[in-house]
């Protein structure tokens, strides 16, 4: 059985990634790494409103959907990293790895950013 990838005429944006350092006292004062443009991706911006104690809560996010056919090159996608995107940078808050039938290679990422 097989599924797919994410239509590559639906992967139309690209983004840089600079992946969140760690602690280590090498990385100190250069809190990401190197930036690295992605190619044929798609971003998508997610709304949701909550109301709590008659306050609004605006939890807007922007969602990246990477490819693991098209999309490239692979990237270890790290909560804290940072994406820019259309000038406006964002933070990595929420990886996704969704599977179909290869158990160890994703069919797409999904990355929620802030």
């Amino acid at each position: 059985m097989h599924i797919d990838p994410i239509p590559y005429q639906t992967l139309i944006h690209s983004v840089t990634y600079e992946e969140k350092l760690s602690g280590n006292s090498w990385s100190a004062g250069n809190e990401f790494d190197s930036p690295v443009t992605i190619n044929h991706v798609l971003v998508q911006p997610s709304s949701q409103f909550a109301v709590n104690n008659r306050e609004e809560l605006d939890q807007s996010s922007t969602v990246l959907f990477f490819d693991s056919t098209y999309s490239s090159p692979l990237v270890n996608f790290v909560k804290g990293s940072k994406i820019t995107f259309n000038n406006q940078e964002m933070y990595v808050s929420k990886v996704d790895e969704l599977y179909a039938f290869d158990p160890d290679i994703p069919h797409h990422i999904e990355v929620q950013m802030k």
